[in-house]
């Protein structure tokens, strides 16, 4: 996963991705899921 300063985080920020459930948004190009939007999965 990829994501840019246009890429909206919600309940999380970069650094506490680490091991959690997540649910995210956006568009696969070259194999590499360009994240728009991450949110926590409940």
């Amino acid at each position: 996963m990829q994501w840019s300063t246009a890429t909206t985080f919600v309940g999380v920020d970069a650094t506490t991705l680490a091991g959690k459930r997540v649910e995210v948004e956006g568009t696969v190009s070259a194999g590499v899921l360009r994240a728009e939007k991450i949110a926590l999965k409940k």
